[in-house]
Formats: structure tokens, sequence, C-alpha cells
């Protein structure tokens, strides 16, 4: 989830994904889980500030789960190599 992006550098992308869990007031988040999210959330205000994670936030929060989900499988795939050695995010042509 959004701890995972934010190690790599996808900022915007993990505080868009923060913002849709929180949107969806997961109720059953407690313990370690609890920790995880308030820990991201912390990392990504220190790396881009509370204004900005705010905003990025907001605009995760008018999503869906399912949004969520393809969002970080859609960050993944940009940051991994492909096979055939293409940089991730190039476009031919360019």
């Amino acid at each position: 989830m959004s701890p995972s992006c934010s190690r790599v550098g996808a900022h915007d992308a993990a505080a868009q994904l923060l913002g849709a869990l929180h949107a969806h007031n997961l109720k059953g988040t407690y313990g370690d889980e609890a920790r995880r999210l308030a820990d991201a959330r912390a990392s990504l205000e220190r790396a881009l500030g509370a204004g900005p994670v705010q905003r990025s936030m907001a605009q995760g929060a008018g999503k869906d789960l399912s949004w969520a989900s393809a969002q970080a499988l859609h960050t993944i795939e940009q940051l991994v190599p492909s096979a055939d050695g293409a940089t991730p995010g190039a476009t031919e042509g360019r």
C-alpha cells in the first residue's frame, strides 16, 4: 500500500491511496495496521510537506477502493523495469 509507494519515491500516488483509504472510514483499522497508516502519512508529510499531502489525499478521497487497487498496480508497473529492458513509464518514439 502507501508505505511501499512512499519508500520508492511515489509520494503523490501513496498520498492518493491513503486518501482513498481514509475516505472510506475503515473503522476496522487498529493496532499495527493503524500505526503503519499513521507512519505512512508522517513519512509523506516529511517528504512533501503537510499541504501537498493533504491535496493528494483529497484527490484520492473521492475514489473507491477498486480505483485504489488499480492505482497501486499501475504505480508498481511504472516502477518495475519490464522484461524487455524498456524504461518504466517510457513511450516508444519519444
